[in-house]
């Protein structure tokens, strides 16, 4: 990675953890650009060079964290485990997501990251659809009983369903 780029991901970092930093006391949609730049110690141009929205800074957060953990996992057998160590190692910033009614933030990542992609064969779109459903469905209720299961557990729930599930051939 360029000098440019890490100096680029440690201004969007600063703005992402002044974000879950106001979202412990505020709602989201009463944090306004100007304390969140100011909280960031950037300005509000070096925000709008770096970000569209407010979700876009959360977004981001979970992309760059997620990329760096699957990165030092990335000889792992099981996408599941890996998926939910990392999500218990995030507990903190997931649980101010869903005090903050944004869990569909992490919705959308779970379906990008499960869900069919473009070059999905045809005759696994559907499963594939399905499968990030259930996903995001156990994800959701393992997240609201305060992810009291290990990784190791969810992971063994996910794939035991989706072995009943699981066309032939895929």
């Amino acid at each position: 990675m360029s000098k440019k780029q890490q100096k680029f991901n440690l201004i969007k970092d600063c703005i992402a953890q002044a974000m879950f930093e106001l979202l412990k006391t505020k709602d989201f949609k009463d944090i306004h650009i100007s304390e969140l730049t100011e909280k960031a110690g950037v300005s509000r141009i070096t925000y709008y060079r770096n970000f569209f929205d407010k979700k876009d800074v959360i977004t981001y957060a979970f992309e760059r964290y997620s990329e760096e953990w699957f990165e030092k996992n990335k000889d792992a057998k099981d996408p599941i485990l890996v998926a939910t160590s990392y999500m218990l190692s995030m507990k903190k910033p997931i649980q101010i997501l869903y005090q903050a009614n944004l869990s569909y933030i992490l919705q959308d990542y779970i379906y990008r990251y499960i869900g069919p992609k473009e070059n999905t064969p045809k005759d696994q779109i559907y499963y594939r659809a399905g499968m990030a459903g259930f996903v995001w469905g156990y994800i959701n209720q393992w997240i609201k009983d305060d992810m009291k299961k290990t990784p190791e557990e969810v992971s063994e729930d996910v794939h035991a369903f989706e072995r009943k599930i699981r066309p032939e051939g895929i």
